[in-house]
């Protein structure tokens, strides 16, 4: 049993959405949640300067003493685990990728068509079609690179009319050509546009990676006996690398408004 943090990382807002999902699942843990806002996007970086990024992050968290390292991120889960598997041996890592992808195989029945919409970077990395094709549940998978949608999302635009054009522009053919049922978000930014999705497309069945992550990251640290077992709540801290409005709005408006955000920069 510890009482050392995890950390969550994510590029910026999106794995907001996941910390809570986290805190729900495991209220006794200590928490640093990092948001790389000074970098993001990473949905368009190489893996170099993914690695650069990560890195640094990952340096100042060890410094920290975290126990495990939670990557909310789609992009980072998909393309550099196994650079922080080899970097950081002593740090428990779980990533989004395979969690989320569980999480639809259970929304589906065999031969469903499933739509998956992340950043371009985590679609080209094949990581999301290769956890796809380890199910023993086949399933018919098209994928579609998501250049824009999580600036705008960052931004904090999630709804409204500018959020509707770009949903539109990269979801009307995976639903009206393709006949997909079911839509993975593989960027963890996605669900907090999820509200907008439902409106265009009602009879489409969601599938975001909050619970499923959280559920991983839980039953990593108790097979290693590294959970908290303390009765009493966790504390949380929020950094960002860049303090902006759209990040401290959109935590305000996830009910995260008695945790200040502090800037950290690497």
């Amino acid at each position: 049993m510890s009482d050392k943090p995890i950390a969550v990382m994510d590029s910026g807002v999106g794995g907001l959405a996941c910390l809570l999902a986290i805190r729900k699942t495991m209220p006794s843990e200590n928490i640093i949640y990092f948001g790389d806002t000074a970098h993001m996007p990473y949905g368009t970086k190489t893996v170099e300067e993914l690695e650069s990024c990560a890195g640094k992050i990952v340096d100042y968290l060890k410094e920290r003493g975290v126990k495990m390292i939670v990557l909310a991120c789609g992009t980072m889960s998909s393309t550099i685990i196994p650079f922080l598997y080899e970097k950081y041996p002593e740090i428990l890592i779980q990533g989004v990728v395979d969690p989320l992808v569980a999480a639809v195989s259970r929304a589906c029945e065999e031969g469903d068509k499933v739509g998956v919409i992340a950043t371009p970077r985590s679609i080209e990395s094949g990581s999301y079609k290769a956890s796809f094709e380890r199910l023993r549940k086949k399933l018919d998978v098209y994928y579609k690179g998501c250049p824009d949608l999580s600036v705008y999302i960052e931004k904090g635009i999630t709804d409204g009319p500018e959020m509707e054009a770009l949903l539109k522009s990269y979801l009307d053919k995976l639903v009206y050509e393709d006949h997909i049922k079911v839509l993975a978000l593989g960027c963890t930014h996605y669900p907090l546009a999820s509200e907008c999705m439902k409106r265009l497309y009602p009879d489409l069945v969601l599938v975001g990676p909050e619970a499923a992550l959280a559920g991983n990251a839980y039953s990593l640290l108790s097979v290693h006996e590294m959970d908290n077992d303390s009765d009493d709540d966790g504390w949380l801290e929020i950094l960002a690398s860049k303090k902006t409005e759209g990040f401290e709005s959109m935590a305000r408006m996830l009910g995260l408004e008695d945790y200040p955000v502090k800037e950290v920069v690497l």
